[in-house]
């Protein structure tokens, strides 16, 4: 069967299976479909079916630089690179087209990449809200001799150590960087921040702590 020009390599017809490229359409869709249930099931195809162990631009076919289906990781990333440099504007408006349209799997990809990547995630996050690069923080961090100012408690975990600023310069989620004042804890946070930063109410509330400290003494 493989040897007659009418039938294709696994014996489909061709006079009325070929596409205009002259392949055969049964054969394309028996791939595609193999290849998204190998992507489902998250097999790899074994390295030895590859060239050389290499793709077309030179990177190396190894199970973490591909994905589900066998793309290559460096040749996508680079694609995304090329298509943002040609046209940002349009690149922009494609990918917030898609994750209005996928707002469930845009989710669960960027909570898994934040699992995969914590600190990346705790950088990214730093420089966008705060304006502050992880150098930075830890030079605070360090000058602060690694404890919160107000209750001298250790601060060890980074998810509980916060960014305080001045409210009075930035009101928002993101703010300028200049009028950050230093590291505290969440709870003393929360506590200036309830207190509304408020130097009378605060001395008040020293002077209301003084006067009754005498109660359990």
């Amino acid at each position: 069967m493989r040897g007659n020009s009418l039938v294709c390599k696994n014996g489909h017809l061709r006079e009325e299976n070929t596409n205009g490229r002259g392949r055969c359409k049964l054969c394309r869709a028996e791939a595609e479909r193999k290849r998204r249930r190998d992507k489902k099931q998250g097999v790899f195809k074994p390295q030895s079916e590859f060239p050389k162990g290499y793709c077309l631009r030179g990177h190396e076919r190894t199970p973490e630089n591909l994905y589900a289906g066998g793309a290559c990781k460096q040749c996508a990333k680079q694609s995304v690179r090329k298509r943002y440099a040609a046209n940002p504007e349009s690149y922009w408006k494609q990918s917030r087209a898609w994750v209005a349209a996928n707002p469930e799997r845009n989710r669960k990809m960027k909570s898994d990449w934040d699992k995969k990547n914590p600190d990346k995630t705790r950088a990214f996050r730093k420089k966008y809200r705060y304006n502050m690069t992880m150098e930075e923080f830890q030079e605070r961090l360090t000058a602060q001799e690694g404890k919160c100012p107000l209750c001298l408690s250790e601060l060890l975990d980074f998810s509980k150590t916060v960014v305080d600023h001045d409210h009075r310069c930035c009101t928002g989620a993101k703010i300028c960087g200049k009028c950050i004042r230093g590291l505290l804890c969440k709870p003393c946070n929360w506590a200036l921040g309830h207190l509304k930063d408020n130097v009378d109410t605060l001395k008040r509330a020293i002077e209301y702590l003084e006067r009754y400290e005498s109660l359990v003494h």
